[in-house]
């Protein structure tokens, strides 16, 4: 059995609909590239309550049993358990090394990465069939709990995303593993009646249409194209870069290294190192660089984000009204789920802005924007709910998904927690 397990760590705004792990990364999410490299059907999510709730009714099939104790036999080998941080990236050479201590008989081993953080567990059956664990359980509780079992320590490479800026760092790498790891593409050579060059490793999936003087260059890595994947004429796409099934690239886009694009997805202009969590648009010119856009977000024509400060200094990011040293020269925005910005609207350096934000104003925006934001050039506002809600259910509707009540008492537990701190 695999465990995957939500830690301690705050990846706002996204954390605020979503688990750690359905965190894109490359072209999978954290949970579906765990489960792939591992090869196990076996697999249950711990973690926050209400947000397990919602992840299993968007994700039915991987819905489980919050009873996983084991049973031992003396004559039937039982698999060990490997329970994985739902914040970590881990390469294919970890998680190989997960597969093999999952199907041997091996001693208890706490793995750490190289600053001293353990980054998973590898439970023999006895350890767990004499063991009381509660799904809502973080992965620290759980290190705590059988801490006095750990027997080996082996320091193993993997990067925990401490915040969510954290997986611009490791887009790259995943996208290139993710290739290795396999998929459904098929390698493309390009059309040269049609003008489109192609230059290193491109896979496409099945139904594909790829417009004229299309640049593909995947000389520093490899790019991966899903499924039904349009991408209009005339636009460049520089690896290691992927887009995910269903996505639409409109004419003349310019998508730089290190940009992930998920499913059902419609994207123009200038992207770069940008991760583009899945059904969301930013389909027209502007500039989007080092930026994490969770779903259903609409980001006007011309709307650009600043993601480099004039000082050429880190940057600072306020979330919550905390305010956060990054220690970074390169930091954009992070969007949460259904925001949208204007016409022209302008992103401040290092922003953070929650959902359901609605930013009708051009110019510069403050350092944060909370969740249920009504911007104007007049102030701000709390957007009402119930509006909110409704817009969300259109917009939905039209990429044929329904908003679930799951997801609901999630938004009305965030807007009650913004309109407090308001009053």
């Amino acid at each position: 059995m695999i465990i995957i397990a939500e830690s301690s760590h705050d990846h706002y705004p996204f954390s605020v609909l979503h688990c750690q792990w359905e965190l894109r990364t490359g072209f999978y999410r954290i949970f579906e590239r765990n489960i792939k490299a591992l090869r196990e059907n076996n697999v249950a999510f711990f973690g926050r309550t209400l947000h397990l709730s919602s992840f299993f009714a968007r994700f039915p099939n991987h819905a489980h049993t919050t009873d996983i104790t084991l049973p031992v036999h003396n004559d039937i080998y039982t698999p060990n358990t490997v329970i994985l941080r739902g914040d970590t990236f881990y390469n294919n050479d970890t998680l190989e090394c997960f597969r093999r201590a999952h199907r041997e008989a091996a001693s208890t081993i706490l793995f750490t990465d190289f600053s001293g953080n353990p980054i998973a567990l590898i439970l023999p059956p006895h350890i767990i069939a004499q063991s009381s664990i509660e799904s809502s359980m973080l992965f620290e509780e759980l290190v705590q709990k059988f801490a006095s079992t750990i027997e080996r320590t082996i320091d193993i490479e993997a990067k925990i995303l401490i915040h969510l800026w954290d997986v611009f760092d490791i887009c790259s790498q995943a996208i290139i593993e993710d290739e290795i790891l396999g998929g459904m593409w098929a390698q493309y050579k390009g059309e040269q009646e049609q003008g489109i060059y192609v230059k290193g490793r491109v896979f496409t999936g099945k139904e594909c249409s790829i417009g004229a003087n299309t640049v593909f260059d995947a000389s520093a890595g490899v790019i991966l194209i899903g499924d039904n994947v349009t991408i209009m004429p005339n636009s460049t796409i520089i690896g290691p870069c992927s887009i995910g099934s269903n996505s639409l690239v409109k004419i003349g886009a310019k998508i730089y290294s290190g940009t992930t694009i998920g499913e059902m997805c419609k994207v123009g202009g200038e992207i770069e190192n940008s991760v583009l969590q899945g059904f969301s648009n930013k389909q027209h010119e502007g500039f989007l660089g080092h930026s994490f856009i969770s779903e259903w977000v609409n980001l006007g024509a011309d709307t650009n984000t600043s993601d480099l400060k004039n000082t050429y200094g880190t940057i600072d990011i306020t979330m919550r009204g905390k305010k956060i040293s990054t220690g970074r020269m390169f930091l954009g925005s992070l969007i949460g789920d259904h925001s949208k910005t204007a016409i022209d609207t302008a992103l401040n350096t290092g922003l953070s802005i929650g959902i359901h934000a609605q930013i009708a104003t051009t110019g510069a925006v403050r350092k944060e924007i909370p969740s249920y934001s009504f911007v104007t050039p007049n102030g701000t506002a709390i957007f009402n709910n119930e509006k909110a809600k409704g817009i969300a259910e259109i917009v939905m509707k039209r990429r044929k998904k329904t908003l679930l009540v799951e997801e609901v008492i999630l938004m009305d537990k965030e807007f009650s927690l913004n309109k407090n701190n308001n009053e």
